[in-house]
């Protein structure tokens, strides 16, 4: 019985530390097109998302579509960044450099955040919470 618990305490540990967010570019002509997806592959549909430039002003906000797709124009060359959350914890910052012809680059390829420690604190504690109240109740139940 202990064997079964440890194994499915390690279960629900490795599937909370498993799941995140990345953001992908997308090729576009005119508009720079982000593609933002949970580490399965699931699109992040209608995340809040915000664009900075260069000197960290805030030029545009908007969501993801459903396809997890959210694009916009740069009006210079420079260094960009493109936040994007869903606001359960997934929460990424990706950086784009648009050089001088418009082409766009990601700094360092797709970025993803994983979930919060102390989300992932909390799902353990739930967890051994939870494991202990069931040792308890097969005690209980169990002649002495």
């Amino acid at each position: 019985m202990r064997v079964v618990l440890i194994l499915l305490l390690a279960a629900v540990i490795s599937a909370a530390g498993a799941h995140g967010a990345a953001g992908h570019l997308e090729a576009d002509a005119r508009a720079v097109t982000l593609r933002f997806e949970y580490s399965v592959g699931e699109p992040m549909a209608d995340a809040e998302t915000a664009v900075y430039d260069a000197a960290g002003v805030l030029v545009q906000r908007g969501r993801t579509g459903p396809a997890g797709l959210f694009s916009f124009v740069p009006v210079a060359a420079g260094e960009w960044q493109v936040w994007a959350g869903d606001g359960l914890g997934h929460e990424l910052r990706v950086p784009v450099t648009v050089d001088a012809r418009g082409q766009a680059a990601l700094e360092g390829g797709p970025t993803a955040v994983k979930l919060p420690p102390m989300l992932l604190l909390g799902l353990l504690l739930t967890s051994v919470a939870l494991n202990g109240l069931l040792l308890l109740r097969l005690r209980r139940r169990s002649p002495s």
